[in-house]
């Protein structure tokens, strides 16, 4: 467990405070069983460790592990959690549960005999089934990370803070909105580069023509 550790702290290490993911402030983060679920590429890694990085100024008490670690070729994730427990570890957090074939049974398992321990897990959009089937909607608060939207792709790109907009006042004030918006930016020109690069954050690395494109399934308005 101690190379899992030395990971975590050199990842953790790489990672900045800002600017974090809107769904970060949503969170109940009190809850002892969070499952973050969402498409590869849209900062639920980034999420979590912003999390630690901005509340625990002692780490003794935390692990983070990602479950496609080659450690869990050998060791299972139920064993992982004994051994953080026992050197007294309060909260725990897992990554990429879709690569760990059996980790919805363990982790109610854990859930049940540790009581005193606080989980958070992400893993990808098709955690859903496993979820149901292992009885853990019950036990666990869910959320789902979905692509940037525009105003966050804004926010993340171009130095300004925009807040959320509900539908009654821009259906009430759109010409108002528009033209607080336009006097700041140039909407259209950004709307066009974001529908091109600005469907996940790995935007804020730079513009390739290798990004994925956006699509109109992702949340343009959240």
């Amino acid at each position: 467990m101690e190379l899992l550790r030395t990971k975590y702290l050199r990842l953790l290490n790489t990672i900045e405070k800002e600017p974090k993911r809107y769904l970060y402030d949503q969170i109940s983060w009190q809850e002892r069983l969070i499952i973050l679920k969402g498409q590869r590429g849209t900062g639920k890694t980034t999420l979590i460790l912003q999390f630690i990085k901005s509340t625990f100024k002692e780490l003794g008490e935390t692990l983070y592990v990602s479950l496609d670690d080659i450690y869990f070729s050998g060791h299972t994730l139920s064993e992982l959690a004994e051994d953080f427990v026992t050197d007294g570890g309060k909260y725990l957090f897992i990554d990429e549960a879709q690569r760990y074939k059996t980790w919805s049974q363990e982790l109610k398992n854990i859930y049940d005999f540790y009581p005193g321990l606080h989980i958070v897990v992400t893993g990808s959009s098709a955690l859903s089934f496993y979820i149901s089937s292992a009885d853990l909607g019950r036990r666990s608060a869910i959320y789902n990370l979905p692509e940037l939207s525009f105003r966050e792709y804004l926010n993340f790109t171009q130095n300004v803070t925009f807040k959320a907009i509900n539908l009654e006042d821009i259906l009430i004030n759109h010409e108002q909105i528009a033209f607080e918006i336009n006097a700041k930016i140039k909407s259209i020109k950004l709307f066009r580069e974001y529908l091109r690069f600005g469907v996940y954050p790995f935007i804020l690395n730079g513009k390739d023509e290798s990004t994925p494109k956006s699509n109109f399934t992702s949340q343009i308005i959240e």
